[in-house]
């Protein structure tokens, strides 16, 4: 199968800690790992808040089977990124449309995802 491969994620800090675009690594069980500035700044939570929870807590409820079917889409083609339009909900409570990109990556401890928003 086709994947990124990424040695390490120390780069991601440097890179996005500074972009408009969110940006975010879930772990295989998809769980918030690395974020920046702008996926707080568009869900209103805190860094704290995120990192270690479900990322799947936040889709909005009517988007969960478009979520899912991404996720495995990209575990059984030769995929290695997939874009769909989804909602997350705000710390508010509101839906938050977006354009989520996910990309699988493949790293020396196993593969984890990479979030675009």
């Amino acid at each position: 199968m086709l994947r990124h491969h990424l040695e390490d994620h120390s780069s991601f800090k440097d890179v996005d800690s500074t972009a408009v675009i969110g940006a975010a690594f879930l772990s295989t069980d998809e769980k918030w790992t690395r974020i920046n500035p702008a996926v707080t700044a568009l869900l209103g939570y805190s860094e704290e808040q995120l990192l270690g929870h479900s990322f799947c807590k936040l889709v909005y409820k009517e988007d969960m089977e478009i979520y899912s079917g991404m996720i495995r889409t990209l575990n059984e083609s030769e995929l290695y990124f997939l874009d769909h339009e989804i909602r997350l909900n705000h710390q508010d409570g509101t839906p938050v449309p977006l354009l989520l990109r996910l990309t699988l990556i493949s790293n020396p401890t196993g593969s984890s995802t990479l979030l675009h928003c």
